[in-house]
């Protein structure tokens, strides 16, 4: 364990070394984004969660299998739901409420007097025969209201007025907001968009009658691009529906999509059921992928979230993990082939060299998962690499190679 931490450490050190504009130019690609992991004993809740989301003072909400959790950076905490019920969602609403949706009920979060967060059900408010449901999904604020979606009904909600129940007569699957539209889909009849609290079907939207969506995203000004959980990723400019083409079909064939979200830089981050979390560019090429082989604590991911930091959030099957993608360094170690202790790198045209007490290392920067591969002859300690009239020295323990 010593000796892999001792790589680890030396090889990212030694990376900085390189040309600094083409790793900034390629850092997002380039080896393994550095991870940061929470166990559930380390927040001390459930090891599913469901719903991530960031405040205006960067506090972090995670919808958990206990309840809410609250993490400000270096402290997390647990606040129960009184009922003791799985949080589905999160949402932190403009007037400062954290908006939660759970099993069989639903309502906010605000500080009490002395600065803890106390839960205040809305359900509770609901009339009789409105007031069983099962779950709460997702949460989304419009024009002023607060919508909380089951499967059933759908439950408008604006402070300081009386609850509005919106009927749909329709089994609705998950729902999604784009920009200012609000799209649900309802299994056997098609992708819907609430309208006047009313749900319209979209022109076309019927081919998704039998295709379960995970997840709906804005992909340019004319279209949408919508991704079904097993059952392909498509195009939709509002009155017709076509497939999305990706680079790699067989890559994509057995891939169960549990969620995607849209990244600031245009990219795509998909978090996925059995390969962990993928990120896709706008033409279909995968860049990025990480797994537990990388670093993750698990490979099913239930949701996904960027903060303000450009971190991506994941909410796994088992623990919390949080991807660096924005920083300047990647990790280069063991599951990308290399082995031993890191001493030299070197960059020459679109190959790097890394030199370590076990040999000399090599990986071609243009490939979207890197790899290294031993330089045959240079098995022994590596202590410096230089490039002279374009040949690549090595300082060896052996002598000068």
């Amino acid at each position: 364990m010593v000796v892999k931490r001792q790589f680890y450490y030396s090889v990212l050190a030694l990376c900085c070394l390189l040309c600094t504009t083409t790793l900034q130019a390629q850092h997002y690609f380039f080896g393994n984004p550095v991870i940061r992991n929470f166990k559930p004993e380390e927040f001390k809740g459930g090891i599913q969660s469901w719903g991530i989301v960031q405040d205006d003072r960067e506090i972090l909400y995670v919808a958990n299998n206990f309840g809410l959790l609250e993490f400000d950076g270096a402290t997390w905490h647990l606040y129960p739901v009184k009922t003791g019920t799985k949080v589905r969602y999160v949402h932190v609403g403009r007037e400062g409420r954290v908006y939660i949706g759970s099993q069989g009920d639903f309502g906010y979060f605000m500080p009490n007097k002395a600065g803890e967060l106390s839960y205040h059900s809305l359900a509770d408010s609901l009339p009789g025969n409105y007031r069983n449901f099962d779950e709460v999904w997702r949460i989304y604020e419009q024009a002023g209201h607060i919508y909380f979606f089951t499967v059933k009904y759908i439950y408008q909600y604006t402070p300081g007025k009386p609850m509005q129940v919106i009927s749909t007569r329709l089994p609705q699957e998950f729902s999604f907001q784009v920009n200012k539209n609000i799209y649900t889909q309802a299994w056997g009849k098609g992708l819907y968009q609430l309208e006047n609290n009313k749900l319209k079907l979209l022109p076309g939207g019927d081919f998704f009658a039998q295709k379960k969506i995970a997840s709906v995203l804005p992909f340019d000004k004319n279209h949408l691009l919508i991704l079904t959980i097993r059952q392909g990723i498509y195009l939709y400019d509002g009155q017709q529906v076509r497939p999305f083409a990706v680079e790699d079909e067989e890559f994509f064939q057995d891939m169960i999509i549990n969620q995607a979200i849209l990244l600031r830089d245009g990219n795509f981050a998909l978090g996925t059921q059995n390969k962990g979390l993928i990120i896709m560019d706008n033409r279909g090429k995968v860049i990025l992928t990480s797994s537990v082989r990388d670093g993750l604590l698990d490979n099913t991911i239930h949701t996904l979230y960027q903060d303000t930091q450009d971190n991506v959030w994941l909410g796994l099957n088992n623990g919390l993990s949080m991807v660096e993608l924005s920083s300047p360094f990647s990790r280069l170690d063991r599951t990308l082939g290399l082995s031993g202790t890191g001493y030299a790198a070197l960059q020459q045209g679109n190959q790097l060299f890394l030199g370590t007490n076990s040999g000399l290392y090599v990986s071609d920067l243009n490939t979207p998962k890197k790899s290294f591969k031993p330089i045959p002859n240079s098995t022994g300690q590596v202590y410096h690499l230089n490039q002279i009239n374009g040949q690549v020295l090595m300082a060896h323990h052996n002598g000068r190679l």
